[in-house]
């Protein structure tokens, strides 16, 4: 009684490092210390925190949100672009719509996650009932929580996003291999597989889920439907390695702005795409330009080979007519008045004049 009691910090929290000490403070009359707002014993881990390890943490976090947000903005632009031009509507383009919500909504989910649970320290420490329940509901895993499931859902579109790549895939195959396909057959086998495929991994990684075995069974269920890249980070090297940064980094990286990448190479990149836009752009340009008026009349024109060259001059009505033929070109605008060198270095002839 009243002393402070050391304990070794846990090693199993990330960011803790195993070799400090946790205190926990023992009053004279035999009781633990108590923390003021929640009433119950409380023991002080801040000083098993990590600080390197917690500056790396955070700035890896921060990647994540630039790299989320980035690819967030780059799909919600590629979606708008390839649901209002109807001529880039076909099955491939229909399977990258699906790919990209499935990236959307994983990635929102993601920040969602993020900014309203981890980063709420003070439902870490205050540790409210329903923040209580929540853990309860996701160990015996009752969908009845909002919160749950948000943790559900966020990791069912991160399934159905490599799902969606494998469909990708597929369908390049099939156009290669298979002479006749039936586009809508094959596409909503696509669906399936896209959608509800990924159910049941997902409900696999819910039910079995354990704070041990976490990230080598979610890494088991994921590795088949991986993109290459993914090849680089499938094992987490140990705490506190040289190669943690790294990896912590390279991952990052990878994760939030594979969605960039993608809409990168499968819309702004496309030749389809990029041809729709440059036409668009030439009819805005085309409707924004000053109002001319055309005379849709022909012009007649008549050769004279005099120097060897073509000169070009207007028909006059006592001329030959064998020499002339009519040109499909309306006359020039009024908006601009022609110059000599558009007639060979000769003004045209006026045939109001005599």
């Amino acid at each position: 009684a009243g002393h402070v009691a050391a304990v070794a910090c846990p090693a199993f929290i990330t960011g803790f490092d195993p070799e400090l000490k946790g205190e926990r403070i023992c009053w004279p009359n035999a009781t633990w210390f108590s923390h003021p707002e929640t009433g119950r014993p409380w023991t002080n881990y801040t000083k098993c925190v990590n600080l390197y390890s917690m500056e790396l943490h955070q700035f890896v976090n921060l990647v994540y949100v630039v790299g989320y947000a980035a690819s967030i903005a780059a799909i919600v632009v590629s979606l708008c672009i390839f649901f209002y031009f109807k001529s880039l509507k076909c099955t491939r383009v229909s399977i990258h719509k699906n790919l990209f919500v499935s990236f959307l909504v994983n990635n929102v989910l993601w920040l969602v996650w993020t900014t309203v649970v981890t980063s709420n320290t003070r439902v870490l420490l205050l540790n409210p009932v329903w923040c209580q329940l929540l853990h309860v509901l996701m160990h015996y895993f009752l969908v009845s929580t909002y919160f749950w499931m948000l943790y559900v859902l966020m990791h069912y579109f991160l399934v159905s996003t490599y799902f969606w790549m494998l469909c990708e895939g597929l369908y390049l195959h099939t156009i290669l291999v298979v002479t006749f396909v039936a586009e809508g057959r094959l596409l909503r086998f696509f669906l399936l597989l896209g959608w509800i495929f990924p159910v049941p991994p997902t409900a696999l990684y819910a039910t079995f889920r354990s704070l041990d075995v976490h990230a080598v069974r979610a890494t088991l269920i994921l590795v088949p439907l991986l993109g290459l890249h993914y090849l680089l980070t499938p094992f987490r090297p140990s705490s506190g390695s040289a190669m943690e940064k790294s990896y912590l980094i390279l991952s990052a990286i990878v994760s939030s702005f594979q969605g960039l990448a993608v809409s990168l190479l499968f819309c702004f990149f496309n030749g389809e795409v990029v041809a729709v836009l440059r036409k668009k752009w030439r009819q805005r340009r085309l409707m924004t330009a000053p109002l001319c008026i055309y005379d849709p009349r022909p012009t007649y024109y008549k050769a004279s080979l005099a120097d060897g060259l073509t000169q070009v001059t207007a028909f006059n009505a006592a001329g030959d007519e064998d020499d002339v033929w009519p040109s499909l070109s309306p006359r020039p605008s009024p908006c601009a008045s022609p110059s000599p060198q558009a007639y060979g270095g000769h003004k045209p002839h006026d045939p109001n004049k005599n």
